[in-house]
């Protein structure tokens, strides 16, 4: 009995360490690519970095859950995301305030959104 629930346990780690590190280049890649949408140049390595910062408290999320998966209300501080894309977007990014709003919604929901879809799509591949 008790193999089976750390067979789980390890098959939910996994899950949420591929989540992370696809989604991350999954964002920093779609990123990159829309940059000239919002007046801003391509720059791979720079991408990386805001996502990586932006998505510090989802990081977080996917990592404490499992442990304290009774209090799923802390999904709540994956709302400091927009706050934290929106200073990024200043700071990191340079964006222009005109376009600052439109790219912190875009990078706000693609940090948000993309883990929740590839972590969704493996649980449903182990199950």
């Amino acid at each position: 009995m008790h193999g089976a629930g750390l067979q789980m346990a390890l098959k939910m780690a996994i899950i949420n360490i591929v989540t992370l590190y696809s989604s991350y280049y999954i964002v920093s890649y779609t990123l990159n690519e829309m940059a000239v949408q919002f007046g801003l140049e391509k720059n791979r390595y720079l991408y990386q970095r805001f996502v990586g910062y932006s998505s510090v408290v989802m990081y977080a999320l996917y990592m404490v859950m499992p442990l304290l998966s009774d209090f799923f209300i802390l999904w709540v501080f994956a709302l400091y995301t927009i706050y934290i894309v929106y200073n990024g977007a200043e700071i990191f990014m340079k964006t222009r305030e005109e376009k600052r709003m439109n790219f912190s919604i875009v990078a706000t929901l693609l940090i948000v959104a993309v883990p929740g879809l590839i972590n969704a799509f493996m649980i449903y591949l182990i199950h």
